[in-house]
């Protein structure tokens, strides 16, 4: 920014690992706060999100040290403040946010928000109860232990918070979800055998080729547990692979595509061998979904009544019950979104699409800058999708504002960055490759390895 001109936009800056992300942060909130001193003669009210406690307590720390740097009390005292400058996770201003709002839902502002274990213990308690109650909850427990199944409870209680409509997987959702299953290397391994049938006259190859071919008509065409034989009977009928080469015969194909069809048979059979998967699992399977979900459908009921009575709240109650409360008063995000003057987010790549809502309705019409690296994303298990990074550099660029990366990595050794700039340079677009720290005896030559 420069220190003649001031005005706050939109920025986000793709900053790859090792490449001083946080220190980005850091200098970004510093001189945002003193240029909006200079031209407004106060300090700004500032929101940062991160992703963990330990990230918001780092920043905390920096910005601490570098205002004792710039010998100013005021500002010193700024950066101190936790009402000025709000550093939490994003379930930290969520929780703000339903303090302050949430009467609208009914809700006491005197909620307490349970940790991952504090979560877990409540709902093993709740599923206790129900355990001596319920002669259908006990018949599970033959089957998963107790952990387990509380863990499987709370997936369920957290899919119904966001999908009252979920229902247990039926029988003739079976194949559909069989064939979404095998359906990526099924893909590769057909492509395979199309490069192999193109490079190969071998007879013997031909044949088994076309055996595969059969297991891939069979594999599309099943429906019921009668025609999963059709299945079985391909893979029996495959027998074992011709021989690759000898001294009397060259090589059938490249050794490089038969090491692909290798893994990628091997790969498929163990999906069609794995217990559960088979149409002869399906009834079994579905009558099983079908007594969880009952047994579910009460501890849902039951979990959600004891949190709200007891005024405690999951995360995911959290990111939830502000999404209601903003789906049906957006007035409110909007005056959230007045108390502050600019927002930046860390970690965008690991933000799930529920919580990109979040944040585009609590900052509203406000500037805000982001920060992240979809290579870096950790959080896919919750939802997180590392393409909302690069919808959000579109999405800021179409507005006019800022887009900068930054590629230099200042962490790692340079002669191991440039060994795995090599190694995934073959993922395509989707990977950016690193620059080391500036050393003289290094090139961006390939590594040998």
């Amino acid at each position: 920014m420069s220190s003649t001109s001031f005005e706050l936009n939109h920025e986000i800056v793709r900053a790859g690992a090792g490449a001083g992300k946080t220190t980005t942060l850091t200098k970004t909130v510093m001189e945002t706060a003193l240029n909006f001193h200079r031209v407004h003669g106060c300090f700004p009210r500032i929101v940062v999100t991160t992703f963990t406690r330990k990230a918001t307590q780092e920043l905390r720390e920096r910005l601490v040290a570098g205002a004792v740097g710039t010998d100013r009390h005021d500002f010193l005292d700024y950066v101190s403040s936790r009402s000025s400058l709000h550093i939490s996770t994003i379930h930290g201003v969520l929780s703000l946010f339903l303090r302050r709002y949430g009467h609208l839902l009914d809700m006491d502002s005197g909620f307490k928000v349970l940790s991952e274990a504090d979560g877990f213990r409540l709902a093993k308690s709740v599923f206790r109860k129900q355990l001596l109650e319920e002669s259908a909850a006990s018949d599970l427990v033959e089957i998963w232990s107790i952990n387990e199944l509380v863990g499987m409870l709370r997936s369920f209680h957290e899919t119904m918070l966001q999908y009252p409509e979920a229902r247990a997987v039926q029988v003739s959702d079976c194949p559909s979800l069989f064939r979404a299953l095998v359906y990526p290397i099924l893909l590769s391994l057909r492509e395979t055998v199309s490069m192999a049938r193109e490079q190969t006259d071998n007879p013997k190859w031909q044949e088994y080729l076309t055996g595969l071919e059969r297991l891939f008509v069979a594999i599309e065409r099943v429906e019921t547990g009668a025609q999963w034989t059709a299945i079985e009977t391909a893979l029996s009928a495959l027998g074992r692979k011709p021989n690759f080469s000898s001294k009397k015969s060259p090589a059938a194909f490249s050794p490089e595509l038969k090491e692909r069809l290798d893994d990628d048979y091997k790969i498929l059979k163990s999906w069609l061998e794995k217990d559960g998967v088979g149409a002869h699992f399906w009834e079994e399977s579905s009558s099983l979904a079908a007594q969880f979900q009952t047994v579910a459908e009460v501890f849902h009921d039951r979990f959600t009544q004891h949190k709200r009575q007891s005024g405690q709240l999951e995360m995911a109650d959290l990111e939830l019950l502000a999404r209601d409360s903003l789906r049906r008063f957006p007035q409110v995000g909007e005056a959230f979104s007045q108390e502050w003057d600019y927002w930046l987010i860390d970690e965008f790549q690991d933000t799930s699409p529920l919580q990109v809502e979040l944040l585009d309705l609590l900052i509203d019409e406000r500037k805000a800058f982001v920060v992240g690296d979809p290579q870096q994303s950790i959080y896919l298990f919750r939802g997180a999708r590392s393409e909302v990074f690069q919808e959000r550099w579109h999405s800021i660029g179409a507005k006019g504002g800022d887009q900068r990366e930054k590629v230099v990595n200042y962490r790692s050794e340079p002669s191991l960055l440039l060994f795995f700039n090599d190694v995934f340079r073959g993922l395509g677009s989707q990977f950016k490759p690193m620059e080391p720290k500036n050393d003289d005896r290094l090139t961006d030559h390939p590594v040998a390895y």
